[in-house]
């Protein structure tokens, strides 16, 4: 049986990136827009045909056949967007040699700076974001209140159930204010079965109920899988037993269990998990590390 293994490693002072990626919540520097590392990932993702490109960040895929220039509806308002660049989030793999093409999406920009992202060469929209530089009133203005968390989550629901078709089929799984930003960051998972799946809706909600982003980044992507509860349990049990020969029982925490799937198309079981060691027996700190271990689900 095929293991595919990722890592990552944190210090203990960023312990919290390890929740984050938990539940696949983007910090709020990942969607700032920033047009000019746009622009160089671009131009080192051009290429002659003499070498292979690196897929990975932003690249200029207008050469294919793509839609320059397309017009939407979205939460009540006409948006007429222009082709700007593609962006793949997975790996230095093109969209060809993947199982599918989620993790790469299509950006449109309309006039006023706002960025809709759609799964590649579809007509799926996956997000929508108004970049930090195009926000009105983007400071918060201390006369004024702040939403409460009810007032958020009311707005959230609004305009998911407006916008969102399979709202319904997702569960609420955390909510997060960003005093930095004065927002409140949303989160929403599709369940398979008693097991979160990395179909993650991301929502942020402004101080004055402003939604400036949202994004359900696989949206569908497990429209028609069927797996039984077995073929699971069985899954997360081979997973635990090699953490348990790994680490010993008690040297480990896991964080989460979720499923997804890997660059092939199979689906897979992911586990978040974090564990200490000592590197130095002369020194009694200890170093705190986080871990991803992944089964493919048979």
């Amino acid at each position: 049986m095929k293991i595919n293994k990722k890592i990552i490693i944190i210090s203990v002072t960023a312990i919290a990136v390890v929740v984050l990626a938990v539940l696949a919540i983007p910090t709020i520097s990942s969607y700032i827009s920033d047009r000019e590392l746009v622009v160089q990932e671009m131009q080192k993702a051009s290429y002659t045909g003499e070498t292979e490109p690196d897929y990975f960040g932003a690249y200029d895929d207008s050469s294919r056949e793509k839609e320059m220039n397309r017009t939407i509806q979205f939460n009540g308002k006409q948006y007429r967007l222009k082709y700007d660049h593609t962006y793949n989030m997975v790996s230095e793999l093109s969209v060809d040699n993947r199982g599918d093409s989620y993790g790469t999406y299509d950006i449109y920009i309309d006039e006023n700076g706002t960025e809709f992202e759609f799964l590649y060469n579809s007509d799926l929209l996956c997000a929508m974001h108004i970049p930090l530089e195009y926000r009105h009133d983007n400071y918060y203005p201390f006369d004024k209140p702040v939403i409460n968390k009810k007032e958020a989550l009311d707005i959230a629901n609004i305009f998911l159930e407006k916008n969102l078709d399979v709202f319904s089929e997702y569960q609420l799984l955390s909510y997060n204010y960003a005093e930095l930003f004065y927002q409140y960051d949303i989160i929403y998972c599709k369940f398979l079965g008693e097991y979160q799946s990395d179909d993650i809706i991301n929502i942020w909600v402004r101080w004055d109920g402003d939604i400036v982003f949202y994004s359900v980044r696989n949206l569908n992507r497990y429209a028609d899988v069927k797996l039984s509860e077995k073929s699971i349990k069985t899954a997360e049990e081979k997973l635990i037993k090699q953490l348990d020969e790994k680490y010993g029982k008690d040297e480990y925490r896991i964080e989460n269990i979720r499923i997804s799937k890997d660059n092939e198309g199979f689906m897979i079981l992911e586990c978040f998990y974090v564990y200490t060691f000592n590197p130095d027996p002369n020194c009694d700190e200890a170093i705190i590390e986080g871990d991803i271990i992944s089964l493919r689900i048979e």
